[in-house]
C-alpha cells in the first residue's frame, strides 16, 4: 500500500468513525430523553387534581345538570304547546 492510498484510506475513514459516534450519542441522548418524557407523563396523569379546580369543575357539572333539566322542561313546554295548537313544529 503506498503512502498516498493510505492518506485516502484515512482521510475517508476519520469522517466515517466521528459520523458513527455523533450518531451513537445522538440516539443515546434521545432515548434519554423519550425515557425522562415518559416518567414525567405517567407521573403527571397519576396525579390528584387541584382541590380548586376539582371543585369548580364540580361546581359547572351542576350547572350543567341544571340547565339540561331546565331545556328538557322547556322542550316539554313547547311540544305540550305544538300538540295544543296543532302546530308542525320540527
Amino acid at each position: 500500500m503506498t503512502q498516498s492510498n493510505i492518506i485516502s484510506v484515512i482521510t475517508w475513514a476519520v469522517p466515517i468513525v466521528f459520523g458513527a459516534g455523533a450518531l451513537y450519542h445522538a440516539l443515546n441522548t434521545t432515548a434519554d430523553a423519550i425515557d425522562h418524557l415518559q416518567t414525567a407523563v405517567e407521573s403527571h396523569t397519576q396525579l390528584a387534581g387541584h382541590p380548586v379546580t376539582m371543585s369548580k369543575m364540580e361546581e359547572m357539572e351542576r350547572n350543567q345538570q341544571t340547565i339540561m333539566a331546565e331545556q328538557r322542561e322547556l322542550l316539554q313546554d313547547v311540544s305540550a304547546i305544538c300538540q295544543a295548537t296543532g302546530a308542525d313544529c320540527r
